[in-house]
């Protein structure tokens, strides 16, 4: 375990099916609605407690085949809550579309 103020770092990457990812959102989703995100990856473990406003950060970026979704999460104690929401939408016709030549 850190000391206080010391330097803690947890990193996991992995190739997975759409619907593994998801589940992992899902899980992460579920671990800050109740206040405590614990990672675990073989030996490797991280205790994370949100506290204050959480500032979620989604940059996207796609080129040709390729495409890039980023999700930053981060939180201060004393951060406070402003921002304009964000819209997620599933819309079937448009990843149809998309996926012809």
């Amino acid at each position: 375990m850190a000391k206080r103020g010391q330097k803690e770092e947890f990193e996991f990457s992995t190739f997975a099916e759409p619907y593994v990812v998801a589940e992992y959102l899902e899980s992460l989703a579920s671990a800050l609605r109740n206040g405590a995100v614990r990672l675990t990856s073989g030996v490797e473990e991280m205790y994370l407690t949100p506290e204050g406003a959480i500032e979620l950060d989604v940059e996207a970026k796609k080129k040709g085949g390729k495409a890039k979704l980023v999700l930053k999460l981060s939180w201060e104690k004393k951060a406070e809550l402003a921002a304009e929401p964000l819209l997620i939408t599933v819309e079937r016709e448009s990843v149809e579309n998309e996926a012809q030549p």
